[in-house]
């Protein structure tokens, strides 16, 4: 019985901080192509900021000033080009949703 009621538990997403409904798979898509300057879920261990955990509000503006040319930068500029304000505001709220460390 007690192991119908942990089965249950664990596959209702009982206790868990995150449900798997909660994951943005399509963000999570778009934000993988910031891993390879920013690191692995936007923790960057060089040179370059880690945008793990940075506010919804920052990573959009700074993302809507690379995407506006007035930034000067070797790549950024590009990328932001390439995305919807949509896609920005979700893959926002994915990188806000990794932890820091």
């Amino acid at each position: 019985m007690k192991l119908i009621l942990f089965a249950v538990l664990i596959l209702s997403g009982e206790g868990l901080s995150l449900s798997w409904a909660d994951v943005d798979y399509q963000a999570r898509g778009w934000a993988a192509t910031c891993t390879g300057c920013h690191g692995t879920e936007g923790r960057s261990i060089g040179a370059i900021p880690s945008i793990a955990g940075m506010e919804e509000k920052k990573f959009v503006q700074k993302m809507l000033y690379y995407k506006s040319d007035k930034a000067q930068a070797t790549i950024m500029h590009q990328h932001a080009r390439g995305y919807t304000l949509d896609q920005i505001n979700r893959m926002a709220r994915y990188f806000r949703n990794q932890t820091s460390r």
